[in-house]
């Protein structure tokens, strides 16, 4: 009997161990997340997060924090980071259900300093032509110098 038991404990350990490996297999990596702006974070984070009846919204605005613009955030960039990444307590009671992506678009925020826009990337490409149509580029080298003299013709 008790060889019976020792082998049921040695397959439940096995099985616990295998079940752990499983489970990491099927976490998502995120990938880098481009610096979002306050409407992006707001919109995608704080809102179905944060800003809802009895937490941080402006008729509630639970322990004095309110989501609802980019000043009264602003001055909690501290808090939030505290809250969510090193005591893992937010969202109240459910900080579990923040996803890897929710969490990866909150950081990358917070990480570049809480800007209130989106950063304009020079690698975003050229700026549109005024007409919204996209500004033509020469075909070659010598189309752009003939195209240059002829402006100082």
């Amino acid at each position: 009997m008790r060889a019976v038991i020792k082998i049921g404990c040695f397959a439940f350990a096995v099985a616990g161990c295998n079940f752990h490996k499983d489970k990491a297999k099927t976490e998502t990596p995120v990938a880098a997340v481009a610096t979002p702006g306050f409407a992006e974070v707001k919109a995608q984070f704080f809102g179905p997060n944060c800003i809802k009846s009895g937490c941080h919204d402006v008729a509630t605005s639970a322990n004095g924090i309110n989501f609802d613009t980019y000043e009264k955030t602003k001055g909690e960039v501290e808090k939030i980071d505290e809250q969510v990444f090193v005591e893992k307590l937010m969202p109240y009671g459910t900080p579990e259900l923040l996803t890897a992506a929710d969490k990866a678009l909150l950081k990358a925020w917070l990480d570049a300093g809480a800007p209130e826009a989106k950063p304009v990337s020079l690698d975003d490409g050229p700026a549109a032509a005024p007409d919204d149509e996209p500004a033509a580029a020469p075909d070659d080298e010598d189309d752009a110098v003939a195209a240059a003299s002829d402006e100082y013709d």
